[in-house]
């Protein structure tokens, strides 16, 4: 037994070091995209020969399908589909795993909002107002992303490697974002592709009148 407290003591400093891909640090270094005082993610694509209305329908049945691949218990829902101005807004909850490993699990609630606009031939996906629950010393933490995960607090100075603590709710954010960004448009294409191409009638020519001579009068 007090060689298991022991063993437990020596790891625990290495193993709740966050589980952080080491492959992508350049892209978790990069400033982050922000429009004002707000970190908005965004992605988009663009399509022609399909209606802007099937499109903004494909989107709306990724929306409905990405929920899904989630448990229910992150209540995450789509806060609605305006055909109108064909936009999509999604309430969208998941954990971000920080390190699940031995005896530790370290893990935060992310809550952001997905949204989707379809103009000018374009399809907009954006990721935005991310907030995080995270359990510490036995209370519930409340965060905002613009508090957390800006450079001030997330990267050193010198911009070669994330700071501890708050550099792990970047590096997964990231995670997270660009895993919703390759879903929807792995999704969009595929469907896009299935969709047969829709054909401009050609315009109808109309015939000029011609000019019948008349005869001369006598």
């Amino acid at each position: 037994m007090k060689r298991l407290i022991l063993f437990i003591l020596l790891v625990l400093p290495v193993l709740s070091i966050a589980q952080i891909n080491q492959n992508n640090m350049a892209r978790y270094l990069e400033p982050l995209p922000m429009e004002g005082t707000r970190i908005v993610f965004k992605d988009s694509l663009q399509f022609k020969g399909i209606s802007a209305e099937r499109v903004f329908e494909i989107a709306g049945n990724w929306a409905d399908y990405y929920i899904a691949k989630f448990d229910k218990k992150f209540d995450s829902k789509v806060a609605y589909k305006n055909t109108k101005t064909q936009s999509i807004a999604v309430l969208f909850n998941r954990d971000i795993i920080f390190k699940d490993i031995a005896l530790i699990l370290d893990k935060a609630l992310m809550k952001c909002i997905i949204s989707v606009d379809i103009k000018d031939n374009k399809c907009i996906i954006s990721v935005l107002n991310i907030k995080y629950d995270y359990m510490e010393g036995g209370l519930m933490q409340h965060y905002n992303a613009e508090d957390w995960i800006i450079d001030r607090y997330a990267i050193n100075k010198d911009r070669t490697k994330l700071a501890r603590g708050f550099g792990k709710f970047r590096a997964k954010t990231i995670d997270a974002v660009d895993e919703i960004f390759e879903s929807f448009r792995g999704y969009m294409f595929e469907n896009i592709a299935a969709t047969p191409i829709e054909e401009k009638p050609a315009p109808v020519k109309v015939a000029e009148p011609v000019a019948v001579a008349q005869p001369a009068q006598p």
